[in-house]
């Protein structure tokens, strides 16, 4: 090891948005060791070992840093829907780096709602579900959060003022899955961001990892209303963000 010790970032949502993608581009590049294993996530922030302390949490995360780290990372999207996290991460970490991956709401959504139908836990149809508003079936398998909470989900600006409130805003990068996803020039900048070799090109570059053609199948009439759903909220992003996500316009 260099003697520094590597600082630290979490990749915190959202959720259906590109994060798996995001944390293997980093994890590829030689200075960064991400909390392994990646899947199922170590939530470490929200569970029980909590108590157990730092040293634990970086023992059984970061068994076998190799040399050259610069930075260590770990990717728990149900992070960035609870602010209890949020508080422990700034407690633990406070200079720690804060990952937003964000995807249109309308496209996230609907992948989320696929991902809740592949995983045998919604029995509803996209109609029923986005237009008729039927309540949703009983879960009894185990989940870390709402597997029906669609939406919500897609309420951006909601959730970055929940670490705005425990981090400084230049402790936060925002991407969009639509100008990161299979953009070099755009994983390079943030290796850049990361003062990290920018020269770095990850295999996973042209792999979307959990992606999926969510519109594909899915009616005009869905589209439209998650759309018009979305709308203002895609507004207070913009205005929370100071820039115009023209990426979403397309």
């Amino acid at each position: 090891m260099t003697g520094r010790k590597p600082g630290c970032f979490f990749i915190v949502g959202g959720q259906r948005c590109g994060t798996t993608y995001l944390c293997q581009v980093l994890d590829e590049h030689p200075a960064v060791c991400m909390a392994k294993p990646i899947t199922p996530e170590p939530k470490f922030f929200l569970g029980k070992d909590f108590d157990k302390g730092l040293a634990y949490y970086e023992k059984t995360y970061f068994p076998e840093e190799r040399d050259g780290v610069l930075w260590r990372g770990e990717k728990s999207t149900t992070y960035h829907e609870r602010e209890t996290a949020a508080q422990r991460i700034r407690a633990s970490y406070p200079d720690a780096l804060i990952l937003f991956i964000l995807r249109h709401p309308t496209h996230r959504a609907i992948s989320n709602y696929f991902f809740s139908k592949n995983n045998a836990l919604e029995t509803r149809t996209l109609e029923e579900v986005f237009l008729w508003k039927t309540p949703p079936p009983a879960v009894s398998a185990k989940v870390s959060t709402d597997p029906f909470d669609y939406l919500a989900r897609g309420d951006y600006a909601k959730y970055l003022q929940i670490y705005l409130k425990h981090f400084k805003e230049d402790q936060l990068i925002i991407l969009t899955f639509e100008s990161f996803a299979n953009d070099l020039a755009a994983i390079q900048r943030l290796y850049s961001r990361l003062d990290i070799d920018p020269a770095v090109v990850p295999s996973s570059l042209n792999r979307h990892v959990n992606a999926s053609n969510t519109t594909k199948g899915v009616s005009i009439e869905i589209v439209n209303v998650l759309n018009e759903y979305y709308r203002l909220k895609i507004c207070e992003l913009e205005t929370l963000l100071r820039r115009r996500i023209r990426e979403w316009e397309r």
